[in-house]
């Protein structure tokens, strides 16, 4: 489900519009646009992106960071070598 928030600077009065699209088991995807309609036309686009599948994945991968990638190598490759230590 898209959002579409109107955000006033209190600094500079400037209006921005934000474009927030959440789903389900996925980080939220914002972004700031200067009219409604680019961030309209934004929060369509990215949805329709997520539900064919192009977005959710690559979502999903970046909460993972190459520390967590060398445990799961450790638990699954290592495990099935002959001599785990001589081949590290």
């Amino acid at each position: 489900m898209a959002t579409i928030d109107k955000r006033i600077s209190p600094r500079t009065g400037k209006v921005t519009y934000r474009a927030r699209v959440r789903r389900a088991n996925l980080p939220d995807l914002t972004k700031s646009f200067p009219t409604k309609t680019k961030a309209t036309q934004w929060a369509y686009s990215t949805e329709a992106a997520l539900l064919e599948g192009r977005l959710g994945e690559a979502s999903i991968l970046k909460k993972y960071c190459l520390n967590d990638v060398f445990d799961l190598y450790e638990l699954d490759i290592i495990k099935r070598l002959k001599d785990p230590f001589n081949r590290i």
